[in-house]
């Protein structure tokens, strides 16, 4: 339910304004107060985007790397590929 709930704000007006490495860390913290078990390598994935985005709005603030990766990962191809990866990659 936290979850719905929290995309269905990052799609309104005012979420826009909620930067996307904010959005991901949001959705970790609801990932490990729920104690969700998710593969080590999606992690790993995930924190290190993070990593790398905080060091790039440093050195670039006028650069958006999330931009630029969801605009590579919405590409039909990448979008299809990138799903299944998530999906099987999801620990049960």
């Amino acid at each position: 339910q936290e979850v719905e709930k929290a995309f269905t704000f990052w799609g309104t007006r005012e979420g826009d304004a909620v930067h996307p490495a904010e959005c991901m860390e949001q959705l970790l913290e609801k990932v490990r107060r729920h104690r969700v078990k998710i593969d080590g390598n999606v992690c790993t994935v995930i924190v290190t985007t993070l990593v790398l985005e905080g060091w790039q709005r440093k050195l670039d603030p006028g650069y958006n790397v999330m931009e630029t990766l969801q605009t590579l990962l919405l590409r039909a191809d990448w979008a299809k590929s990138f799903a299944y990866t998530i999906e099987s990659l999801m620990a049960p």
